[in-house]
């Protein structure tokens, strides 16, 4: 009660951060997932609004369960595909500010989820809630990496199934810092396959550009 569209707003929630829209539930018409990146640890950090013949419905479902994942900062970039080819999209969440579990003087190391929606937009699960020190991604946490700090969800290989892009736009690149990289992983019927991902930046055959301190390279995806 109380805000715009059912949503209580207090200073420093940072409503509408990132916003995606995709079928979550799976009824053929789409969804509109809003994210809050500046809710405290265990406070709601994502809004669905359900799709519907007059448009959003409202109040939005709150997910409450998403938001103790990537602590404060969840959220701050969002992007929805059909990463199973089951018909409704996953959502794909970075938080540029987080940090592998346990490791929180890693600041801004990043992580990212990759969850689920019930057809009542309820937030249902994760396939996945990675980092770089998470088994079978590239690379290593590290202070200022910021992986998680852009997301792509779209089929890049024609298979059908959606991939997910996750950038960390300060990751250090042979020796030059904030160099940038984005991590590649595929889609597949369960999920997205962390042993088949990826790293591309701009030493990577074929990447235009030459890799330079301070370039962040994917520090923006579309």
């Amino acid at each position: 009660a109380g805000g715009t569209f059912g949503i209580d707003v207090v200073d420093g929630l940072e409503v509408g951060s990132a916003v995606a829209i995709g079928d979550g539930s799976g009824d053929g018409v789409a969804d509109q997932y809003v994210t809050a990146p500046g809710a405290a640890a265990g406070a709601s950090s994502m809004f669905a609004f359900e799709g519907g013949p007059g448009g959003p419905r409202t109040p939005p479902v709150i997910n409450d369960g998403a938001a103790d994942l990537g602590r404060r900062g969840y959220g701050s970039a969002i992007a929805v595909g059909d990463v199973d080819r089951d018909g409704a999209v996953e959502v794909v969440s970075g938080n540029a500010g987080g940090f592998p579990d346990g490791a929180d003087t890693l600041v801004d190391a990043g992580r990212f989820t990759l969850g689920w929606f019930d057809a009542s937009s309820v937030f249902v699960g994760l396939f996945l809630d990675a980092d770089q020190d998470t088994a079978g991604v590239f690379g290593a946490a590290e202070v200022g990496d910021e992986f998680g700090g852009a997301v792509l969800v779209r089929d890049l290989n024609d298979d059908g199934h959606a991939d997910v892009v996750v950038a960390a736009p300060g990751e250090g690149v042979r020796g030059d810092a904030e160099a940038g990289m984005v991590l590649l992983i595929p889609g597949s019927d369960e999920g997205i396959d962390l042993t088949a991902d990826r790293p591309v930046h701009q030493r990577t055959t074929g990447v235009g550009g030459v890799k330079e301190a301070g370039d962040r390279f994917g520090q923006a995806l579309g």
